[in-house]
């Protein structure tokens, strides 16, 4: 019978089936209680520094002073002397809490959802006779039911541009249901086809610069061919804003080089247009 174990070879197999829970809404609670705690500590310790200042006993209104009394006269837990360090020691102590969680938190946020291709294989994999054959019982049978709460570690499709994200989610799916599964063999262990990530890396990089090069020769064969200059204007606009799009699908590049490239492209082609305008003249 299948249990953990199974899924987690399951998983293993594939770098795109490591879908796990982000527990949005309790690592939330969470820091919310810790910042409460926080503000109660702090405001605790500002009341304790007051009437050890106000106190007129010698040694309790050094502490702001000399750490050296705060932490001597603090090692009695018995002593009032001690009740400001033993703050500052438990504010400490909550302050890292605090600070691990917005961290940890910070790092959860960044990582990015599964892929539908992917959860759906997970999900479908749970529910086979042949694989997880219904094994999760109770609430853990929901784990994967909160497509908002989930988050992916693993996959290649995952941070990389939307051309090959498009491939990922559409084109290997379309591809195994028309012709891949006749040709390919079922992983033994979590019963599920399997393509191999770099292949498929490898063939989008040779699309991209495929598309990346053939895109500004294409628009200078047309724009060679074109002898109306209106027109010839008319195609510089067009081909710019598809080089942009394209640039914009096939790099994952910010807005500025998007721009910077564009600009160049553009610029590329008004010296061409300017110089076959020059020869039409003469």
């Amino acid at each position: 019978m299948a249990g953990y174990d199974e899924l987690a070879k399951f998983i293993t197999a594939d770098p795109g089936l490591s879908i796990y829970r982000r527990f949005s809404y309790l690592n939330t609670k969470n820091i919310l209680y810790l910042q409460a705690e926080l503000v109660n500590l702090e405001a605790q310790l500002e009341r304790i520094i007051r009437e050890d200042i106000q106190s007129q006993e010698p040694n309790r209104e050094l502490f702001p002073y000399s750490l050296w009394h705060l932490k001597w006269f603090g090692q009695d837990p018995k002593s009032r002397d001690s009740l400001q360090w033993t703050k500052v020691l438990e504010i400490r102590k909550t302050l890292k809490e605090y600070n691990n969680a917005i961290f940890q938190q910070s790092q959860l946020m960044k990582l990015e959802g599964p892929s539908s291709n992917n959860l759906s294989v997970l999900r479908d994999w749970l529910i086979r006779p042949e694989g997880g054959n219904l094994f999760l019982k109770s609430w853990e049978f929901d784990t994967w039911k909160y497509d908002n709460d989930l988050m992916c570690l693993g996959g290649l499709q995952n941070g990389t541009d939307s051309l090959t994200r498009w491939i990922y989610e559409r084109v290997i799916p379309w591809f195994h249901d028309h012709w891949g599964h006749s040709h390919k063999q079922p992983d033994p262990e979590g019963g599920v086809y399997i393509y191999d990530d770099k292949k498929i890396l490898m063939a989008t990089n040779i699309a991209s610069a495929i598309l990346s090069s053939l895109l500004p020769a294409l628009s200078i064969l047309i724009l060679y061919l074109i002898k109306n200059p209106f027109a010839k204007l008319g195609a510089m606009i067009g081909f710019t804003v598809a080089f942009a799009i394209v640039i914009a699908i096939v790099v994952k590049a910010r807005r500025v080089e998007t721009f910077a490239a564009a600009t160049a492209f553009a610029a590329v082609q008004a010296v061409f247009i300017g110089g076959s305008c020059d020869q039409a003249c003469k």
